[in-house]
């Protein structure tokens, strides 16, 4: 069987000679009954394919097809001319597009380009979003996930390289063990049935770096934090929200705090300790001096000691007063 081959000029020619409707038509724009008014799709530019060095590239035919137009001898090609190369094809927006289109929101996704924080288009903030009762107008809480996950895959590329002594390789799995139990409890917030949270930016009523509280007027379990970015901060208060979820301490009804005791702050400081030092947080103590020998961890002492505010609190978990300060 014969074929013929593509002629550019011919091609060229024959759509130099369209009426102007069947022109306007073949580049994209206009209609049969008004070609003036442009549709802004992209228009196709046919370019001649430049040259290769090296020649053309021949892809291995499979026995059913031509991958290169023509040519070869498999069975299914029909004949064993010299293979056609087509040209190239360069897709351009029209230039009397004044923008793209806008799709309209179907209310569960953010079409716009510049979510402050997640993935690309997300804003981190659909209220509307099923099973996420989590509120993040800020992208505070996207952006801790982001960095988490971004360390996450750090440390275990370094572990999977191997060649790290032993006690690096322990500090490494201490660091990824708090990495991996931040992660969770986002998943675990954003998927519970009991109360909504909001992340927020601002200043704490009691010149603290950040605390967590409820707002009395919508029910939400809200954390406040001075520095948006500082993920050790942020990470001292999820580690509230995770003693909250787990019954440790609880808010009444007028929104004070109960059952909370030196201890969870002692616990929400090693967990934030370690955040911050990452695997330097066994040799670094509270307040950032070296400890020879390594193996440190936060003690009430030392929380006391950089943090005296914390001594109004019960030493052990045991049922705190109505109107106790809010974790921070």
């Amino acid at each position: 069987m014969n074929r013929k081959k593509l002629d550019l000029n011919v091609l060229s020619r024959e759509l130099t000679r369209l009426p102007k409707v069947e022109a306007f038509k073949v580049k994209g724009g206009g209609t049969p009954t008004n070609p003036s008014v442009p549709t802004y799709l992209p228009s196709v530019v046919i370019t001649p394919s430049p040259s290769i060095p090296g020649g053309n590239p021949d892809f291995p035919d499979d026995g059913g097809w031509e991958s290169h137009g023509g040519g070869g001898n498999g069975p299914g090609n029909g004949d064993d001319t010299p293979p056609v190369y087509l040209p190239s094809v360069v897709v351009t927006p029209s230039p009397s597009a004044p923008s793209f289109p806008s799709f309209p929101d179907d209310g569960d996704i953010d079409n716009s380009p510049d979510g402050p924080g997640g993935d690309p288009g997300d804003n981190g903030d659909d209220p509307d979003e099923e099973g996420s009762p989590v509120s993040d107008p800020e992208g505070i809480l996207a952006n801790y996930e982001a960095k988490m996950a971004e360390s996450k895959a750090l440390l275990e590329g370094m572990l999977k390289a191997g060649g790290l002594p032993a006690e690096t390789v322990a500090k490494i799995n201490e660091y990824l063990a708090v990495i991996n139990q931040t992660l969770a409890l986002i998943v675990e917030m954003k998927t519970n049935d009991g109360p909504a949270y909001r992340i927020e930016s601002g200043t704490p009523p009691d010149g603290s770096g950040a605390y967590t509280h409820r707002d009395q007027s919508t029910g939400e379990i809200v954390i406040t934090t001075t520095d948006p970015n500082d993920i050790a901060l942020l990470g001292h208060e999820l580690y509230h929200i995770s003693q909250l979820l787990s019954g440790d301490i609880s808010f009444a009804p007028d929104g004070s705090v109960e059952g909370l005791s030196l201890d969870d702050e002692v616990e929400a400081f090693q967990f934030q300790h370690v955040l911050y030092y990452g695997i330097l947080a066994g040799s670094t103590d509270l307040g950032g001096n070296p400890v020879q020998g390594g193996g440190y961890e936060v003690t009430p002492e030392d929380v006391l000691h950089y943090y005296p505010q914390y001594g109004d609190l019960p030493a052990h978990d045991e049922p705190a007063s109505p109107g106790s300060p809010s974790p921070h």
